[in-house]
């Protein structure tokens, strides 16, 4: 309110000073703006990696006692899958591999064939 009449009368020092004034004001409104929107956003992404680290750790519990339970589960069980099923074993041992479902399982037994490759099926 004070530049525009100073400025209008010549008084050039209080239409400067008036001008000075208002450039600061507006510098200073832009600076706390940017200021409270770094720190909105710093403070936003803090509660994402608080919100990680706790999911994370959630996980790292959940995969200790998922190997506890299976070392202590392993330790005193034994299946004994012949048991199972009312199969024949023998047809199961005597089976031979399919060349193009298991090439690298054939090529390993033609390396090394089994003590008796006779076919019964």
């Amino acid at each position: 309110m004070a530049s525009i009449p100073a400025a209008l009368s010549g008084d050039r020092l209080t239409a400067f000073l008036g001008f000075l004034i208002i450039s600061g004001a507006l510098g200073a409104a832009a600076v706390v703006g940017a200021v409270i929107r770094l720190t909105t956003r710093i403070t936003a992404g803090g509660e994402c990696f608080e919100e990680i680290r706790t999911r994370l750790e959630q996980i790292e519990h959940a995969i200790e006692d998922a190997t506890r339970q299976n070392d202590e589960g392993t330790a005193g069980s034994m299946v004994d899958l012949a048991s199972f099923g009312k199969g024949e074993p023998e047809k199961l041992v005597a089976a031979s591999l399919d060349r193009d479902a298991y090439p690298r399982l054939v090529t390993t037994m033609e390396e090394q064939p089994p003590a008796s490759a006779g076919k019964m099926l």
